[in-house]
């Protein structure tokens, strides 16, 4: 696995690609990296597809950048894409990266053959969630990554998983562990001042695949009982029992609905 890298705003970029073919590019969650996709990307280039695992900005070996905003964040993954010279992608975004891959949508709408939103939604923060996570910036930055990634990641799950799992769990904390503070503050920020993409849902000309886990602590309410506002194309899937981590609950599921989706996208219609 090959380490690429290029800069955007003057901040190194980073991405691993694997395979050939026609493109995935997966993006990772808050307090992940490229490395939470780890057992997707043997699979799916197998299926004829080259995939690249993004290193969002303040993430992995990605550098933050000065102004935190997704729309930075989108157009940080659109220069590795500019970078690849890949004119069309598939993008799935896991939770942040789902928003990221909204304002990509957004932005760059051309670039897309269609994107997924994995355990993700196109809905601001409340003001009182807004605020939760700029005082969690500021915690972070006092308290460090370890102490706060070891409360964060149990309450991903449902409430028995963590306990059965300790190893995956140990795992998740020793690797988000080496995750900077001021890059976990940076993308609690992003969060905290995104915009609503109902509209670019609505509006979206490539599919659209929603993954929701319905034992998810974190999605928004309204989107586990209807997704908001389809696009024209769409492909909804509730998982029972799974919470907010599907690649490590529901592995094999959730890879073959990803290969399915994309196969969709670039054969189907």
């Amino acid at each position: 696995m090959l380490l690429h890298h290029t800069h955007y705003a003057g901040k190194k970029q980073a991405w691993f690609k694997h395979g050939q073919g026609p493109c995935i590019v997966l993006l990772h969650g808050f307090c992940e990296n490229h490395r939470i996709w780890a057992d997707y990307y043997k699979p799916l280039t197998q299926r004829g597809y080259q995939v690249l695992g993004i290193d969002l900005p303040g993430f992995g070996q990605s550098e933050t950048l000065e102004q935190a905003s997704m729309a930075e964040m989108a157009a940080a993954v659109k220069s590795v894409l500019d970078t690849e010279k890949l004119e069309q992608v598939i993008m799935i975004g896991h939770s942040m990266g789902g928003y990221v891959a909204l304002e990509f949508a957004a932005a760059y709408p051309d670039r897309l053959l269609g994107f997924g939103l994995f355990h993700s939604h196109p809905y601001v923060d409340s003001p009182e969630k807004k605020t939760g996570r700029y005082q969690s910036a500021e915690k972070v930055l006092e308290e460090g990554s370890r102490a706060f990634v070891s409360r964060l990641y149990p309450g991903l799950f449902p409430a028995a998983w963590p306990a059965a799992h300790p190893a995956e769990m140990s795992d998740l904390i020793e690797q988000g562990s080496h995750l900077s503070p001021e890059g976990i503050a940076y993308g609690l920020r992003c969060m905290a001042d995104r915009r609503d993409h109902t509209d670019t849902l609505t509006q979206s000309k490539v599919p659209v695949l929603f993954i929701v886990g319905l034992d998810d602590p974190l999605q928004d309410e309204r989107h586990k009982t209807e997704p908001p506002s389809l696009p024209a194309v769409a492909m909804v899937h509730f998982l029972p029992g799974v919470g907010h981590m599907g690649m490590l609950e529901a592995f094999a599921e959730t890879l073959a609905i990803v290969g399915n989706f994309s196969d969709f996208c670039t054969k189907g219609h």
